[in-house]
């Protein structure tokens, strides 16, 4: 019984009338609100300020617009950078890296990139699972940048790869 009378003070008693009848109906006090046509296009089309089409109540205050800058950390160049930072941790050259992984090294430079240029493409999933079993790391550390399941001294060597990246930056 509760649930009915609930259901019965949120579903307004026009929803299940035709938008005909709704139009026919009187509005009680202040519940339709009619704004002439040439305000609502003049504030769509010249985004004059001074003709709101609604009331700022600071509601939304609070939220900050996104940063265009920060990366994803499911982006290409993040998936690129920790590609590079594992290979770095185990102090591998590009050659010797693509022996243990089994992956060529024209793919490895395009899913790696170089010192000039970015990542070309994203490492493939078959090419990720390669590195997994090579290295022990995991899908969640090559995708999202997940280190819960890193071993210990590799984490331990990418934190420190990390640092001097950050010095070199800044």
């Amino acid at each position: 019984m509760l649930a009915v009378n609930f259901a019965a003070a949120v579903v307004p008693p026009t929803a299940s009338m035709t938008s005909d009848e709704v139009d026919k109906m009187e509005p009680e006090g202040n519940e339709r609100i009619a704004m002439p046509p040439k305000i609502v296009h003049a504030a769509l089309t010249n985004q004059d300020s001074s003709l709101r089409l609604w009331r700022d109540s600071g509601e939304f205050a609070h939220v900050k617009p996104m940063n265009d800058k920060a990366e994803s950390a499911e982006s290409t160049a993040a998936v690129a950078r920790r590609l590079r930072l594992t290979r770095e941790a185990f102090e591998m050259k590009k050659a010797t890296w693509c022996r243990l992984v089994g992956i060529t090294p024209q793919a490895w430079s395009n899913v790696e990139g170089t010192a000039g240029t970015p990542a070309l493409n994203r490492i493939a999933l078959d090419q990720a699972l390669l590195v997994c079993r090579a290295t022990g790391v995991d899908l969640d550390w090559i995708y999202r940048g997940s280190r819960d399941r890193l071993p210990h001294k590799l984490l331990m060597k990418i934190n420190e790869l990390e640092t001097a990246d950050r010095r070199k930056a800044g």
